[in-house]
């Protein structure tokens, strides 16, 4: 706010930024979910936004360079991207690769766990700001919150470091039914959702009501509180090796002795007596092959990927691609991100807002800030209210306007402390700075910021406001020029992608 008053009232009449609360204005029937003017209509552009943490012009310009399709193939097939300086940074967080027998040796107590809990959060922060394969990254953000898990509930402070890294970063990019699978046997899951305490005296529905409502069919989909007991009861004996078998600790277990053996039916599908753990496979089996999956699932892909409300052409895309390829989510993003979907979406007109986790990265990438230590940008995250995994209830950060609109102050004053240099851990290099906005003349410095943050699509108010701010500084330094960056990512324009 101090900077916008620096700039003068003039210069800077933003409703988005005149608001008191530091909220967005609410969605209008003009402005779809309260989005700002259309930007120009670029697909390839879009394409940059939409698959990566934010825009950077080394990235906007290798697009440019080989195009729409094999941009996006490129994304899409990981051992063809060289990540060797992230698995560098990733490689001082020892915990990563540990399997559940050594977490729970290496960290035995609860506050060595914490230990174990941040680093998990400073690689998620590490990978938004420093991957390469930033698609890959962004589907794995979806499928993180999809499959949403509360990393500070007891065991998941280390069980969430397994089902990381072997369940959503293993499949997802692979086939649903695979990674519905892997969740279903997931630790961590079964802790969170209580279904090691699924006995057969004593059901348990957490799991069995979130794995129809969340994780597949969606609660609009005709099941019924009979069937949710029904699958509770298939899944009954699905448990986990906790903290008294640290041989084991971690690793999926199904006890018989817990098991409802008698006859069940779900949804219709009679499942015999006496089937054991296949019971719950049978579950399984079903749902990942009900069109009610399908459905939900590529909805929320195409919400999250295009738009907040994705035209019915993008949809029947992802659903053909869904059916033709056995659910397999490359096919259904390669449909999503084709450029016919991006043009029946337009998403120059449809834009998202970011959410603050997108907010920070796309800021960081933009500027190429060396992030070599991540737990000062996780506490600035808590501050803004996206701490990786720190979502309580099971249905995972939303995805929505209304959900974050609210909270600009915290995103100013964020981008005031990046730039400022009081973020530990971060480094911002001038030189770096200077080479990305191509050394302008002083006259041109606020659109040349505009071109480095978002390849040129801010409002001419808002650039003109930059470079009011720039125009009224006694000398310009290195404290005005990353002061005017920090006002250009405080402007409306910026929050949405």
């Amino acid at each position: 706010r101090e900077l916008c008053a620096a700039a003068g009232a003039s210069a800077l009449a933003l409703p988005a930024l005149a608001q008191s609360t530091g909220s967005l204005p609410a969605p209008s029937a003009s402005a779809p979910a309260g989005a700002p003017p259309a930007v120009r209509p670029d697909p390839l552009l879009a394409l940059v936004n939409r698959t990566t943490l934010g825009f950077e012009l080394e990235t906007w310009e290798e697009a440019r360079r080989i195009g729409h399709a094999a941009f996006l193939e490129r994304q899409l097939q990981l051992a063809s991207i060289d990540d060797g300086a992230l698995a560098a940074k990733l490689a001082t967080l020892p915990s990563l690769g540990l399997s559940g027998p050594e977490l729970h040796a290496a960290y035995p107590t609860t506050l060595e766990m914490k230990t174990a809990t941040w680093e998990l959060k400073r690689a998620v922060v590490l990978r938004g700001v420093h991957s390469r394969r930033q698609l890959f990254e962004r589907t794995v953000e979806f499928w993180s919150d999809h499959f949403n898990i509360d990393h500070f509930k007891g065991a998941d402070r280390l069980l969430k470091t397994v089902d990381d890294r072997d369940v959503i970063r293993r499949h997802a990019f692979g086939a649903f039914g695979e990674l519905l699978r892997a969740s279903a046997h997931s630790p961590a899951m079964s802790h969170y959702l209580d279904n090691w305490a699924n006995h057969w005296n004593a059901p348990q529905t957490n799991y069995s009501r979130e794995l129809l409502e969340l994780h597949t069919l969606g609660v609009d989909a005709g099941y019924t509180e009979t069937d949710v007991h029904e699958v509770a009861r298939c899944f009954s004996g699905w448990s986990y090796y906790n903290f008294d078998d640290p041989g084991q600790f971690g690793t999926f277990k199904y006890a018989a002795e817990q098991h409802d053996p008698l006859a069940k039916q779900v949804l219709g599908l009679a499942i015999p007596a006496g089937g054991g753990k296949s019971d719950g496979e049978a579950v399984l089996d079903l749902l990942i092959a009900h069109p009610a999956t399908r459905d939900r699932v590529c909805r929320k892909l195409c919400r999250w990927f295009l738009a907040y409300d994705p035209p019915a052409a993008v949809l029947a895309a992802a659903r053909g691609a869904w059916d033709a390829n056995g659910g397999d989510v490359r096919a259904v993003l390669r449909a999503i991100l084709a450029p016919e979907s991006l043009h029946a979406a337009e998403p120059w007109k449809q834009r998202k807002l970011k959410r603050p986790f997108h907010f920070a990265t796309s800021l960081l990438r933009a500027i190429h800030a060396d992030v070599h230590d991540a737990q000062g940008l996780c506490w600035e995250l808590l501050h803004v209210g996206q701490l990786p995994f720190d979502w309580m209830a099971p249905n995972g950060y939303p995805d929505s306007f209304a959900a974050w609109s609210s909270g600009l102050r915290g995103r100013w004053n964020l981008a005031s402390r990046l730039l400022d240099g009081q973020i530990e851990g971060v480094t911002i290099a001038p030189h770096k700075i200077a080479a990305l906005l191509g050394h302008p003349q002083p006259h041109e410095i606020g659109a040349a910021i505009d071109r480095m943050l978002t390849g040129g699509t801010l409002a001419p108010l808002e650039v003109a406001a930059v470079q009011s701010f720039v125009d009224a500084a006694p000398n310009l330094d290195w404290t005005v020029l990353r002061e005017a960056i920090a006002l250009a990512a405080s402007s409306p324009g910026y929050q949405w992608y």
